[in-house]
């Protein structure tokens, strides 16, 4: 439904109107009809300004953009289709509802203002999406006297109306607090599956992410880093940016010793790890082991050989969970804890241990000799 390829953004640079700076440098990606797609990442990594590129919001410098099999812009042919000729339908972070008007009037105003509608048939389709969104008590209702989730759910309901092939979300959930934000998640997710409405969000939120996707597109410095599903991308990411920045916190420098079919055992300052090879790797080589806080449990006795000993050095309970940083050796680990597990305080003695399966391998920038040498130590 929407291909990108090789397509750049620069800005000129601060105080130089000459020199200029990548903001998106030739990404290429494929989004598929009905998909939901996440683009992810810190702020300044592209996404918001890849997303206005799709919408003809911002003018690209270099690449093509083509939407439902149309080219909408072409740096070769000079090619560019205005953001109102796009079958695109977008909903904004500060959600631009319109103060002087109704709930009704804001959700038809787009129908409105095409050439040959009727109003009667105007107001009868922004009713249908009112509908759709859950709004439609409130049609006469002067929309800044809506709630936050309210204003966000009349901001969808207008780009919906149009019936656009392609709808483009640029953190519409960010200004909300987190209980409804949670619950707006779960009520746009489900409209998009219903319409089967192909659709690209930006958000640097790991977990709405997640929780929304079918594909997580994950960006740094204006490139593409990864691409994959919310498991993949959690649970198996291939680099190393995105096994960070998905909140595995817990970083192992090791040598690989040994590799038995899918699995390595890996020699580490905390003693063996073992761990699903995700990228090819040879004995002798040097990892980082990657470990997310859940994958940790902690016991108040050693349970066997190959548990570290640690000390608890900080205790922040979340509510469902509890979470510790605990020294181990030269390093702190971080430990989450689950409602029902046994709970411990600042300076206990501790012994960490893995999950099974709870390790994850990925490639390692260091100098296999500086490892090497962390290992003797």
């Amino acid at each position: 439904m929407i291909s990108l390829s090789a397509l750049s953004k620069r800005f000129p640079t601060k105080g130089n109107s000459i020199e200029r700076e990548f903001a998106v440098d030739e990404i290429s990606l494929d989004v598929p009809e009905g998909q939901f797609v996440t683009l992810l990442g810190p702020s300044g990594c592209g996404k918001t300004t890849t997303l206005r590129m799709i919408a003809g919001l911002e003018r690209p410098t270099g690449g093509r953009i083509s939407i439902d099999d149309e080219t909408v812009y072409s740096q070769s042919s000079g090619h560019f289709v205005p953001a109102h000729a796009r079958p695109i339908g977008m909903v904004f972070q500060s959600y631009a509802i319109w103060p002087h008007m109704t709930v009704l009037g804001n959700v038809a105003y787009p129908l409105m203002i095409r050439r040959g509608t009727k109003k009667a048939h105007a107001k009868e389709k922004a009713m249908e999406v009112l509908e759709l969104v859950g709004l439609s008590a409130l049609a006469d209702r002067p929309a800044p006297d809506l709630s936050g989730g309210q204003q966000q759910r009349v901001a969808l309901a207008r780009a919906l109306v149009r019936e656009p092939r392609v709808l483009l979300l640029d953190e519409p959930l960010s200004n909300l607090d987190a209980g409804l934000r949670d619950q707006m998640g779960v009520q746009l997710r489900s409209v998009q599956r219903r319409l089967g409405i192909t659709t690209v969000f930006v958000t640097h939120d790991q977990g709405e992410a997640l929780a929304m996707s079918d594909l997580i597109v994950v960006m740094r410095d204006g490139k593409i880093v990864e691409r994959g599903t919310p498991r993949d991308i959690y649970s198996s990411p291939k680099d190393a940016f995105t096994a960070g920045f998905m909140g595995v916190c817990n970083i192992v420098q090791g040598i690989v010793e040994t590799i038995d079919r899918a699995a390595a055992t890996v020699g580490s300052p905390l003693g063996p790890l073992s761990a699903p090879c995700g990228v090819e790797l040879r004995t002798g080589d040097a990892v980082d082991v990657y470990l997310h806080p859940e994958s940790l449990k902690l016991r108040a006795t050693r349970p066997d050989s190959t548990a570290w000993r640690g000390v608890v050095k900080a205790v922040v309970y979340r509510g469902e969970h509890t979470d510790y940083a605990v020294q181990t050796g030269q390093q702190t680990m971080k430990v989450r804890l689950y409602r029902g597990s046994h709970l411990f305080e600042i300076e206990d003695e501790v012994w960490v241990t893995p999950l099974d399966g709870g390790a994850l391998l990925v490639r390692s920038e260091l100098v296999e000799t500086n490892v090497s040498a962390a290992l003797t130590a």
